[in-house]
């Protein structure tokens, strides 16, 4: 094989044998190490749909991969990175979002699972917060579209995560948190929930209604989560402590502990706002989401109690009426995602459905100022899933 990377085609897989090379993502990052055996089908057609390259063999396994792809990343070592391809172009912020809630799927595993030899757990979860805030300021709205669409992971918790953290990540600086602080934020919000893992796994973490059992571990986890991550080396005081504080309140209504404002840190007030919007828009086992304008008129209604006045006020200014990836329906029955929201404030939306309800094959910006192509409702993710590719192309196309 050449000593020189190269993108990986349908041909360079066969199921059920061991890959000849390490697999890398087009970031140098690697995804498969030499060896790996592939047993389903989709897997193969997610990487190549997302890019993948191919790097030079290696008789190595020094260091850990990430999950790249439902149970057939469970792997713990990977192959030695000092093979790794020269950084290729990267894929666009929308996809590289979908890696990285892999990625939260796997530190949450990595965290609540037995330990694994030589993971550096406070290194590995930094380095994925430098990612996110790192997309955020390339492509925010491309972040929150993957975040809110994705049915990437079938798990409800990495995609929260990862939401609730890219919301934190998003209004910190408006929120006079920034630099190192804005850093710690994001890694707590990462790693906010881990001690639900196992009550996720659990019969409860799909029941519509909690036990008083059930419902304890819920209000004790954010206290287990701070106390899961200091025995895996986290002594960071803030970090902690944002983890421990998460679902407190400024009016004293949250949990555990009932502080209010000014017993507990301002950026545990703000990650409680970005968890509570998180949790409203996705949809669980246990509960449906919401759509993104309705969640953000309750959490505007309760400004200056529930949630602080300055975050609230940051939130509705910065994601708008109809965030990014918010599915609308429009006057002529067509159904279009919005993109972006423009200079004007109007909704960026692309036709994803013509008005007889079928797939748009080449999606069009409607003005949704116009009478004819006026937002009209929203439309939940799960009625749109046939339109998925043509969503994927939508974000795949240059800003």
């Amino acid at each position: 094989m050449s000593t020189k990377p190269r993108q990986a085609v349908a041909a360079d897989f066969v199921l059920h044998q061991p890959l000849g090379w390490p697999l890398y993502d087009a970031n140098g990052l690697l995804l498969l190490k030499q060896g790996y055996v592939i047993t389903m089908p989709s897997l193969i057609d997610r990487l190549l749909e997302r890019g993948c390259y191919i790097g030079p063999p290696n008789t190595e396994q020094k260091r850990i991969q990430i999950d790249a792809g439902g149970d057939e990343g469970e792997q713990k070592e990977g192959g030695d990175d000092t093979a790794a391809p020269r950084k290729a172009a990267q894929a666009p912020v929308f996809f590289r979002t979908l890696d990285l809630i892999t990625s939260i799927r796997r530190i949450h595993k990595l965290l609540c699972d037995p330990p694994a030899l030589g993971v550096n757990i406070r290194g590995y979860v930094e380095e994925r917060a430098d990612q996110l805030i790192a997309m955020v300021g390339e492509d925010a709205d491309a972040v929150l579209a993957a975040a809110y669409l994705t049915t990437e992971i079938p798990e409800y918790r990495p995609g929260h995560q990862l939401l609730g953290a890219a919301i934190a990540a998003l209004l910190a600086p408006s929120c006079g948190i920034d630099g190192a602080q804005r850093r710690t934020l994001v890694c707590a919000a990462l790693t906010r929930d881990v001690g639900l893992h196992e009550f996720d796994q659990s019969p409860d973490g799909t029941s519509r209604t909690l036990s008083e059992t059930a419902r304890a571990k819920v209000q004790g986890h954010a206290e287990l989560s701070a106390g899961i991550l200091a025995t895996h080396g986290i002594k960071d005081e803030p970090w902690l402590r944002y983890v421990r504080e998460h679902h407190e309140r400024p009016d004293g209504s949250g949990y555990p502990v009932h502080k209010r404002t000014g017993e507990a840190l301002p950026g545990s007030f703000l990650l409680n706002l970005a968890d509570s919007y998180a949790s409203m828009v996705l949809t669980s086992e246990r509960v449906p989401g919401k759509f993104p304008a309705n969640v953000i008129r309750e959490l505007f209604l309760e400004k200056g109690h529930r949630y602080d006045e300055l975050h609230v006020t940051a939130l509705f200014k910065t994601l708008t009426r109809f965030p990014a990836g918010t599915l609308v329906s429009l006057a002529n029955g067509e159904i279009c995602m919005v993109k972006r929201t423009a200079a004007d404030g109007k909704p960026m939306a692309y036709s994803i459905y013509d008005r007889t309800g079928m797939p748009q094959s080449s999606p069009v910006l409607r003005d949704t100022g116009q009478p004819e192509f006026a937002i009209t409702g929203c439309v939940s993710p799960a009625k749109c899933q046939s339109a998925a590719l043509i969503i994927r192309r939508l974000w795949q196309a240059a800003r």
